[in-house]
């Protein structure tokens, strides 16, 4: 699974992945803490970092400034 970037899906936010078939996932901050809950017990160290950066990208997406509020 490779994270790909944050995405607005039914007004929420999800984090898209990918998989090596080419599928992509879309995932809430929810399922991200559970796959990072589950890949942690497998000690998938590289899956867990695609968690931790998807995470970031999400809480950094809810930080910004919307985009008509320039002033």
């Amino acid at each position: 699974m490779k994270f790909l970037y944050v995405d607005v899906k039914q007004r929420k936010v999800v984090a898209v992945f990918q998989n090596a078939n080419g599928e992509n996932f879309y995932w809430t901050k929810k399922e991200v803490l559970e796959q990072k809950a589950k890949h942690q017990i497998l000690s998938s160290w590289n899956m867990i970092d695609q968690c931790d950066d998807a995470l970031r990208a999400m809480e950094d997406h809810k930080k910004q400034k919307p985009w008509w509020k320039f002033w």
